[in-house]
Parts: C-alpha cells; sequence; structure tokens
C-alpha cells in the first residue's frame, strides 16, 4: 500500500538525484578538462609569442619590432653609408668532423661572443 508507494517514490528520487549528481558531476568535469587544455594552449601561445619576438629582434633593429609586432609592413629606410660583411669559418665543416660536438658548440659560441661585443662597441646593428 501506502508504504511501498512511499518506498518507490522515495527510491525513484533517490536515482533521480543520484543521476543529476553523476550528470552535473560529469559536465563539472568535462569543464574543468576544457579549462585545463585552454590554458595549456593559451601556455603554448605565450610560449610561440615570445619566440617570435625574440626572432624579430634578432632580424630587425629595435626600433622596428614594435611596428611590426603591431602589423605595420611598410618599413623603409635610407642609409647614406652601409657595409654588408659576409662571413665564414674556413675549413669549419672538416673541424666539425674531427670534434666532439659539444666542443664544436663551445667554439662556436665564444667566435660568435666576440663578434658579438665588438659590434656592439662599435654601434653595428648586425643581422645573422
Amino acid at each position: 500500500g501506502k508504504l511501498q508507494e512511499d518506498l518507490i517514490l522515495g527510491v525513484a528520487v533517490l536515482v533521480l538525484g543520484v543521476t543529476v549528481a553523476l550528470i552535473a558531476g560529469i559536465g563539472a568535469g568535462i569543464l574543468i578538462h576544457r579549462r585545463v587544455v585552454e590554458r595549456r594552449y593559451l601556455k603554448q601561445m605565450v610560449l610561440e609569442e615570445q619566440k617570435t619576438v625574440l626572432v624579430l629582434h634578432n632580424i630587425f633593429p629595435k626600433q622596428y619590432v614594435e611596428q611590426v609586432l603591431a602589423g605595420d609592413t611598410g618599413l623603409a629606410d635610407r642609409y647614406e653609408n652601409s657595409t654588408i660583411i659576409f662571413s665564414d669559418i674556413v675549413g669549419f665543416t672538416k673541424f666539425a668532423s674531427m670534434v666532439d660536438p659539444k666542443d664544436v658548440v663551445a667554439a662556436l659560441n665564444i667566435m660568435y661572443n666576440i663578434f658579438d661585443r665588438i659590434t656592439e662597441e662599435n654601434g653595428v646593428y648586425k643581422v645573422e
């Protein structure tokens, strides 16, 4: 009778409550997962943007980087005097084939650091 109907109603409400809780939990889990994935993508995008800015600083003089980042593609200046230097390390291929790769990198770092110091001391803009 009445007790059985109340028991069935109670069980139905309990099942409905558990089902709603499970659905809400799954939905919350999906939302949390999406947020985690979005944060990963955002972090990766920030890292890629930082790499891009570093590349721009290696390609353009400092005064142009902000213009390039703002989308300005009409960068042009006139220089009355300029010099272009092309350099080559004579025997590098043979040297690199005979030396441990770590030593090759160390030697290149020394050479580039000296070259960078000389260009900075003389106010020279350098493109690699």
